[in-house]
């Protein structure tokens, strides 16, 4: 695990917050101000890929503004592991490698959601080259470490098995844990690496991996029930592992949004293993008790180095719905006088300044000040 003083900023005053967020042009002055105060930041694929050709460019230049007004901000560069955006530079050398995507038993690529190659981390040569591409990103002074995502995707064997067998699914997930090894290994043990690895779909709800390679995780589709359980054990598990995490020291980013999330249905193959959420608009005092329901959930499993992050979307393209500040980011919160308590789906917990409490069957989340 990386040392404390790699990491970002912390403190219990006000609610910890977190951005994740992506825009193909340039930020403007007042979005940068926004982003800069934020002490830990990932900047999404397609950042600046309009105004400087690649998301590598975008990244490296966002980061520069955003550290200019804030030098302490902690900025990640964004990775996947699984998933081909054809959003890099670095893509140009990937034609030289021949088996660099998953082919299925029909000898045709496995194409996510219909168009994006699926990475072989299987293949020597194509690993080196995700290796090198990222080494090159993190070593940059103006980025503090990678965010990894496509985890999931790589590790739980109904998506790859869409595709192939389930002794090359296996394979895949021994060269996935071979590559993160060697990915410590290659930015070294001061640069973040920061995975979204944590998920109720799991039997060990990702800890094993956590604790493997990772500094922290990202916390996405707590409630995409995924199992033969119902919503509130599966949003238990959730809660059980983050605050496992945060007890152990991990950083925790913590995402959740106004709408309602579609669930995955294993026995149609319908398999979600991202943030899908409802199309379904909803009022503003729905949105209002959505909110409240998710602070809720993140007060009740944070610990130190966690971070809250709510917002409908990571795209800052032609909209400023990922820019709202709400009234309770202001208040004073204080440290956990202790760590939550649970009687059943009900889970309570005291701060300073807050009393929180959280009902995971009626779906309600309070959180009294003082």
């Amino acid at each position: 695990m990386v040392n404390k003083s790699h990491r970002p900023e912390f403190a219990w005053d006000r609610i910890p917050l977190y951005m994740h967020v992506r825009k193909n042009t340039q930020f403007t002055d007042d979005e940068l101000a926004f982003i800069s105060r934020f002490p830990i930041v990932t900047f999404e694929k397609s950042t600046g890929i309009t105004e400087y050709g690649s998301s590598e460019a975008g990244t490296r230049e966002a980061a520069k503004a955003v550290k200019a007004l804030n030098p302490k901000a902690k900025v990640l560069f964004y990775w996947n592991v699984i998933v081909w955006y054809n959003l890099y530079a670095a893509n140009e050398e990937l034609p030289q490698i021949e088996n660099w995507y998953v082919r299925g038993s029909d000898g045709e690529p496995f194409l996510i959601r219909g168009t994006q190659y699926t990475y072989d981390l299987r293949d020597r040569e194509f690993r080196d080259w995700w290796l090198r591409i990222c080494k090159a990103e993190v070593q940059n002074p103006l980025i503090d470490g990678v965010f990894i995502d496509g985890n999931i995707k790589a590790l739980y064997p109904p998506f790859l098995e869409q595709a192939i067998s389930p002794e090359a699914s296996a394979e895949y997930r021994v060269a996935y844990d071979e590559t993160m090894r060697e990915l410590r290994k290659a930015i070294g043990p001061d640069k973040l690496m920061h995975a979204n690895i944590l998920r109720g779909l799991f039997s060990d709800t990702g800890l094993g991996h956590l604790r493997a390679h990772f500094d922290g995780s990202y916390l996405e589709c707590v409630e995409t029930v995924m199992d033969d359980c119902s919503y509130e054990e599966y949003v238990t598990r959730g809660i059980e592992a983050a605050r496992k995490a945060a007890e152990e020291g991990f950083m925790i980013t913590f995402h959740m949004g106004p709408k309602a999330v579609l669930q995955s249905d294993l026995k149609s193959k319908k398999i979600i293993v991202d943030d899908s959420f409802s199309g379904k608009s909803i009022e503003k005092d729905q949105e209002q008790a959505r909110f409240k329901y998710c602070l809720a959930m993140f007060l009740i499993l944070a610990g130190e180095y966690s971070y809250f992050n709510f917002t409908p979307t990571y795209a800052a393209d032609g909209n400023d719905t990922w820019r709202r500040w709400y009234p309770e980011y202001d208040k004073p919160l204080g440290s956990p006088l202790g760590a939550a308590t649970r009687d059943g789906f009900i889970f309570t917990r005291e701060f300073q300044h807050a009393s929180v409490h959280l009902d995971l069957t009626a779906r309600e989340g309070k959180v009294a000040w003082n």
